[in-house]
Formats: C-alpha cells, sequence, structure tokens
C-alpha cells in the first residue's frame, strides 16, 4: 500500500504528514537489524534517534543487506522497489533524466531519487522513510503534488546516483574552465600556428627522405643532437641554483600567532588495500605538530576496499573505537578521534 502525501499548501510549506499506516519504533527498528545481522551495539550505546539510524549506519559504511529494506517497507506497509528494477528504470535514458530535478546536495544528503512523473503524481524511493525531514524536503520541492513514496536499499540508490552523476560531474568538470576561461583550458590542444609548422615540418622531413635520405637523416640527428646540447646546461645550472645555500625562511607575522587566528589546512590522505598501516596514518597525523583542531583530515577510502574499511571501524573512523593506536594514550586518542571525524 502506498503513502500519499497531499496538502493544499503552497510550494514554500514544509510542514507535511509524516505519518505510516503503521508506526515503528526503536526498538523493533533495531530488532530488524539484528535479524538481518547488522551490528547494532553503538547505535544502543549513543541512544541514536529512530529517524537518524539509518543515516547513522550508512555513515558508517555499514553494509546493510537489501532484504532488510524489504522487510522495513513491509513493516511500514509501504512499496518496495528491487534493485534490479531500478536498474532497468535508469538504463532508460528519460528516466535517467528524471534523476537531475532534484538538487544534488538533497539526493547525496537524504538518499531520495524519483522513480516517475505522472501528471500530480509523483513516485519517490527513499532508503530512510523513517526520517521526516526526507518528506519535509520533498513536500518542498514539489509542493501539492501528490508524492508517492517506495523504500530501496541504500545501494540501489546509490548504484543511481553514480551513474547519473558520474557522467554530468565529468562533463562539469572537463567543460567549466572551458566555460569560464577558454585561454586556460586544455580544450584547444594545438593552435593554428602550430598545427601548420608540424604540418609544414613533417612534410619537408617526407620530402627530404624522398630526395636524400641520407642528408635528411644527418640533418635530423644534428638538430636532435643541438637540441640536447643546449637544454642540459640549463637543467644542469637550475639544479645548481637550487642546491646553493640554505633557503631563507618567511616569517608570517611580527609576533606569536595564537591558535584560533591560524589557518585551517585540509589533508586528503588516499588509502587503498592499506589497512596494516592504517593505524600508523593516524598515529603521524596525531604527531603533527599544528592544532588538531586547525586540520581538515580527509581519508580517502575506496567503497569495495573491504579490508580497509574493516580496520577504520576497528580504530574508530566509524563508530567507537575497539582498537587503540600504540603510542597515543587512551584517552587523548578518543579525543584525537573526535577531533578527526568531527
Amino acid at each position: 500500500m502506498e503513502q500519499h502525501l497531499t496538502s493544499e499548501v503552497p510550494a514554500y510549506a514544509a510542514i507535511i504528514d509524516t505519518s505510516t499506516k503503521k508506526n515503528l519504533d526503536r526498538e523493533s527498528l533495531i530488532q530488524l537489524l539484528r535479524r538481518h545481522k547488522v551490528r547494532t551495539s553503538f547505535i544502543e550505546k549513543t541512544e541514536t534517534n529512530i529517524e537518524d539510524i539509518i543515516s547513522v549506519l550508512r555513515k558508517a559504511k555499514t553494509n546493510l543487506p537489501h532484504t532488510f529494506f524489504k522487510d522495513l517497507a513491509s513493516k511500514m506497509e509501504l512499496p518496495y522497489i528491487k534493485h534490479q528494477r531500478i536498474r532497468e528504470l535508469y538504463q532508460e535514458k528519460k528516466n535517467s533524466e528524471l534523476l537531475t530535478i532534484l538538487p544534488y546536495p538533497i539526493i547525496v544528503k537524504y538518499k531520495i531519487i524519483p522513480i516517475s512523473i505522472k501528471g500530480t503524481n509523483i513516485e519517490l524511493a527513499v532508503d530512510n522513510p523513517l526520517d521526516p525531514r526526507v518528506l519535509v524536503a520533498a513536500k518542498y520541492l514539489f509542493g501539492t503534488r501528490i508524492i508517492n513514496l517506495n523504500v530501496a536499499s541504500t545501494k540501489s540508490i546509490e548504484w543511481a546516483i553514480d551513474k547519473i552523476y558520474n557522467k554530468i560531474h565529468k562533463d562539469k568538470a572537463m567543460l567549466d574552465l572551458y566555460n569560464r576561461s577558454p585561454d586556460q583550458s586544455a580544450y584547444r590542444v594545438v593552435y593554428p600556428k602550430q598545427k601548420y609548422l608540424i604540418i609544414a615540418a613533417i612534410s619537408t622531413i617526407i620530402v627530404g627522405s624522398v630526395i636524400s635520405p641520407l642528408i635528411t637523416l644527418i640533418v635530423l640527428f644534428s638538430f636532435v643532437s643541438f637540441v640536447y646540447f643546449i637544454v642540459n646546461p640549463v637543467k644542469i645550472y637550475v639544479s645548481f641554483r637550487g642546491f646553493r645555500g640554505a633557503r631563507t625562511s618567511t616569517s608570517i607575522s611580527d609576533g606569536r600567532v595564537s591558535d584560533k587566528d591560524l589557518p585551517t589546512y585540509t589533508i586528503l590522505i588516499p588509502v587503498f588495500h592499506e589497512a596494516e598501516v592504517l593505524a600508523q596514518i593516524l598515529r603521524n597525523i596525531y604527531r603533527i605538530n599544528y592544532p588538531k583542531e586547525k586540520l581538515d583530515i580527509k581519508i580517502l577510502m575506496e567503497e569495495k576496499d573491504e579490508e580497509t574499511i574493516a580496520e577504520a571501524k576497528l580504530l574508530g573512523l566509524f563508530g567507537s573505537a575497539k582498537k587503540f593506536v600504540e603510542g597515543i594514550p587512551k584517552k587523548e586518542y578518543i579525543d584525537f578521534l573526535n577531533v578527526l571525524i568531527q
């Protein structure tokens, strides 16, 4: 049975009825998660609100099976859309374009995707139907239209987002600089004068090879040797300039700078199949001589790198720490994690 959200409020009104046919309490949701072998210990310890449980598990990279979402939809008496069905829908170009009608931040934050639009009826799929903010956002965007809510797994929704927006982001990254400043982009690789010069050089070599191959070969080798002996001294000169003398330091202020006035630095640390050195990476970050609250650390992991993600969970990057880094006191490590993942 589908959930219909109807109201005669204008498009800017965001107060809607989020009741379902059958309410689900926090304990029932946790029992459902346990039934599908999802670890809920850190959820129970932190007393996370029911509307945030799925979001917290998603953020912790917890594997939520398709069957969990199917049972969740059944308990809430909402339709469930299988992964295969979403794949079939978004393989068609006309359906894939539907995703772009919603703002990208809304889609990513609430994991909400449109399935179909027919007249005043809109079919939406979400992975967290317990979060009233999802429907508030949807109602705000679509106004007085009738919203039919469906449940889909997180994997299904993320697959649809990645499929559609991967190409959009790629095109934007390639064309954004060209649209803003064509002269600074690599859109035009060779300018007309360069093209004519290259064509003339190739034509000369071909003609020379036909008329006198030996002389042409001698001229080519002479030219290459000349360039080689001109460029190398320049490289040697630059190298000696780099080694000559000590480098002077630059002072950014006349006196001592307080921690709050220091700039924030973002550090990107990509890791791939590096579970064994993840603790060492955290230890090195901890030892950086810079205020921790002024460091924006991003540890980048591949979604399919289950080994590194599992180690990250043990070290407390997702959820509570079950393993501690050698050389960092336990209390300081917990405080360090709080700053790191804030």
